[in-house]
């Protein structure tokens, strides 16, 4: 018996060939748009959260009891004590809060991004200033009126950040746009003029804030500018709290 036709028999005739061929590229199709549609379900569930998150965030400002924010924001995963404050940092998986209170009152708070994909946009009060976490550069802000910076223990540079002042469109509070090292994005470079007892050199910080994207956005209330430093205030969280968490 001749090669083929022992195969057509084993396999069946070129009817029987041609249903199974179609059998199993329609199962292959259909594979396919299983795996299509739970990739869409997916993308759209976490567009959804992300849409929840950034809508809970557009919801916090000063001066609200603390517990509005643990409605939204859920338990902190850490309570500091700051100065005269107590310092609530809470935690997901795309942003980190710090929260200052005082007497049960939101007198400071810090939104920092961790991740790549989360990049929420905060305009500020009613002036023309958008400010997007992750993308937005200090060059693009103007002059600063107050920097507030600290070196690591290491040599490294733990902390950035600039304050501003906006008046009436930013309904007369301070805001702060900084650099904080747990969330997404790194310093790309550190002016030498950033180092203690060494003078500074504007084209070195030109070159700074030209460079990097703020990845903390910061509201301030009733917090004077000289206790921000005088009690050490970070914005956002602190690496030797974030570096413990089992995630």
């Amino acid at each position: 018996m001749p090669g083929g036709e022992f195969i057509k028999q084993l396999i069946g005739g070129p009817s029987d060939f041609g249903l199974g061929w179609a059998i199993i590229l329609a199962s292959s199709v259909l594979a396919i748009m299983a795996t299509f549609i739970t990739l869409i379900k997916w993308l759209i569930s976490k567009m959804g959260t992300k849409s929840q998150l950034l809508h809970k965030i557009s919801l916090l400002t000063i001066g609200t009891d603390i517990d509005y924010f643990k409605t939204f924001l859920g338990n902190p995963a850490f309570i500091n004590r700051v100065g005269n404050y107590t310092e609530l940092i809470f935690v997901n998986r795309y942003f980190y809060v710090q929260a200052l209170e005082s007497f049960g009152r939101v007198v400071l708070f810090s939104i920092t991004t961790r991740e790549r994909g989360f990049k929420p946009v905060f305009k500020i009060g009613g002036s023309d200033v958008t400010i997007k976490l992750g993308k937005t550069k200090f060059s693009e802000l103007g002059e600063p009126r107050r920097v507030f910076k600290r070196c690591g223990d290491h040599g490294g540079f733990d902390f950035y950040a600039e304050l501003h002042w906006f008046g009436n469109p930013g309904h007369y509070l301070y805001y702060g746009f900084g650099i904080n090292e747990n969330g997404h994005g790194r310093f790309l470079h550190v002016p030498h003029s950033f180092m203690e007892n060494v003078p500074e050199d504007k084209n070195e910080i030109d070159e700074f804030r030209a460079g990097n994207s703020i990845n903390t956005y910061t509201v301030v209330g009733s917090i004077e500018e000289d206790e921000i430093v005088r009690e050490n205030i970070e914005f956002g969280p602190q690496r030797s709290q974030i570096r413990v968490l089992n995630e």
